[in-house]
């Protein structure tokens, strides 16, 4: 993997590839930027000085950031608000029934019809369904415990 900011370009100094990034060096009490190449095995090569970014690049880049940031919570909310959480004992239901198909429980298989049912229901009503599977100790309380509730009846 190569480490760095930028787009994988070429060094133009040793023609290896490698990712353009910016290094401050502070020396003398003066702050210099530099134009630099990291490669995959960790050495720099410096490219040559480059501007310092002004105030204003800083705030657009800020806006920018924020705006993702709020797009990708906004997306994260839509997830959790109009999802299913599947917990562990239902996922294990729904390969008892429809993988293996033996082995299960009545209790396990009328679980397992209606996380299937809700799953279609749901896709059906909005369109299209997507399922993602994440570590369950990243998901944030806000939206988890009404989506639960919903898997759970």
């Amino acid at each position: 993997m190569v480490r760095g900011r930028g787009p994988l370009i070429r060094c133009p100094k040793c023609g290896q590839t490698g990712r353009e990034t910016i290094i401050k060096v502070t020396a003398k009490g003066h702050t210099y930027f530099y134009r630099a190449v990291v490669h995959a095995d960790g050495r720099k090569c410096t490219i040559g000085r480059a501007k310092p970014p002004t105030r204003v690049e800083e705030e657009v880049k800020l806006q920018q950031l924020e705006r993702e940031n709020r797009e990708l919570r906004e997306l994260l909310d839509h997830m959790l608000s109009s999802g299913i959480v599947i917990h562990r004992e239902q996922l294990l239901a729904l390969k008892s029934v429809y993988v293996t198909k033996k082995g299960y429980t009545p209790q396990q298989l009328q679980l397992a019809k209606q996380i299937m049912h809700t799953m279609i229901e749901r896709g059906l009503d909005k369109g299209a369904c997507v399922v993602s599977f994440m570590d369950p100790g990243k998901l944030t309380h806000l939206g988890s415990e009404g989506a639960s509730r919903e898997a759970a009846q």
